[in-house]
């Protein structure tokens, strides 16, 4: 319940059902992490490393509640997880940003600079494929962004 409430108040994230965010809690624990500001949930990254590529962590998710923006929570978290034992073979990291999210695009392009890495751009699932027949909302183009090789680099914060 703390990642789906804390998820709903950091639009323009998509909100996934509140059994998504138990699976995260659960199955992804040493690939996610939430960032606490004493008792308080401040902010959180959820991610995985792809079934069929082992050696890339997709990241699924980054909200950060708005009075705690501009602390650079995002790039402390990804550090925080980057540097996790289970975490050692990663050398590619991806995530999918709409073209109206400046700030996420900002986050994987700072981070791509801090790691001393490439980072590509492509379409990777198109608006159009978001609709069909019964749902007609509008969901923006996801661009897909590809960090690495890494090379063994890390995080310096």
């Amino acid at each position: 319940m703390l990642l789906y409430r804390l998820v709903s108040e950091c639009r323009p994230l998509d909100l996934n059902s509140k059994y998504a965010y138990f699976l995260i809690a659960s199955h992804f624990s040493e690939t996610s992490v939430i960032a606490f500001d004493g008792d308080i949930p401040a902010a959180m990254t959820s991610a995985y490393i792809k079934p069929e590529e082992k050696d890339t962590l997709f990241i699924w998710q980054i909200a950060v509640l708005q009075k705690y923006r501009g602390k650079k929570l995002a790039l402390k978290m990804l550090n925080e997880i980057l540097s996790r034992p289970a975490l050692r073979n990663i050398q590619y990291i991806e995530t999918t940003v709409t073209e109206t999210n400046a700030a996420s695009e900002k986050v994987f392009l700072n981070l791509a600079e801090k790691l001393k890495c490439p980072v590509g751009k492509t379409e990777f699932i198109n608006s159009k494929d978001f609709t069909d027949e019964k749902d007609s909302s509008f969901h923006e183009t996801e661009f897909l962004y590809k960090i690495g090789p890494l090379n063994g680099s890390i995080l310096i914060e």
